[in-house]
């Protein structure tokens, strides 16, 4: 299982979901949280293996938590109880705390020295790591949407920001010159640079909307926080004016 490539890890961790999602069927609440783990199981896992740095240990931890809510241990969890985020950062850190405790078990004289160690490492980056698995999350979400906005388009939006993205040296007239090549179409550096700036703020739109989601609330004041505080705003400062205006 080590071996095992990341993308089918998290494809077996998107059908778990939907397992989880099937079994929250009686409540409303329920059901709407098991469709938020399903979408955001990534971002459970990327916080997991990071914290444990060990791909078995990582697989039983989620699965752990994905039984947790089976068996309707985080019945609390409802949208007008908190950010959906913390819920789960708070269920996860509870979640990878038991683990180094009971991998580190000593006799009974020792505990406090396993405690003490525990203490070492700073609660601050703990919530740093799973901010950052967070917004890698929504972020990759983003971009699919991205993607699939392109197929059902035809426009180069995904196409042409992917290509920014890596190659950030290139110009708007190396662009149309290799991207002409690569899909066999005329390009122009100005409607490039067009289709661009267009992509751009589409990116940001929708990944407000995904940040809405996940927050199940379409109040731009909390929308706005949420990128602040995952350090997202740079991204979509006037997507989130486009908001307020459109109000």
């Amino acid at each position: 299982m080590a071996d095992e490539p990341v993308d089918a890890r998290l494809s077996r961790i998107n059908t778990l979901w939907s397992l989880v999602n099937q079994a929250n069927q009686a409540g409303s609440d329920r059901d709407a949280q098991g469709r938020l783990l399903e979408r955001y199981g990534g971002a459970v896992y990327r916080y997991l293996l990071g914290a444990v740095r060990d791909t078995s240990v990582a697989d039983e931890l989620f699965q752990e938590f994905a039984l947790r809510f089976l068996q309707g241990k985080f019945h609390a969890v409802a949208p007008d109880k908190g950010r959906f985020r913390d819920y789960v950062k708070a269920v996860l850190f509870n979640l990878v705390s038991l683990h180094h405790k009971q991998k580190n078990r000593l006799p009974f004289q020792a505990e406090s020295q396993v405690l003490a160690s525990a203490a070492d490492t700073p609660e601050d980056q703990a919530d740093l790591d799973f901010n950052h698995s967070w917004r890698d999350e929504l972020l990759a979400r983003t971009w699919e949407a991205l993607a699939e906005l392109q197929k059902q388009t035809g426009s180069l939006y995904f196409t042409m920001l992917d290509y920014r993205t890596r190659h950030p040296q290139s110009d708007s007239a190396e662009m149309a010159v290799q991207l002409s090549r690569d899909l066999n179409k005329p390009l122009t550096a100005a409607g490039v640079r067009q289709t661009i700036h267009r992509a751009r703020d589409k990116f940001a739109d929708l990944l407000l909307e995904e940040v809405s989601r996940s927050l199940q609330t379409e109040s731009v004041d909390d929308v706005e926080q949420e990128v602040i505080d995952l350090g997202l705003h740079s991204y979509c400062a006037d997507a989130i004016k486009r908001r307020r205006e459109a109000k």
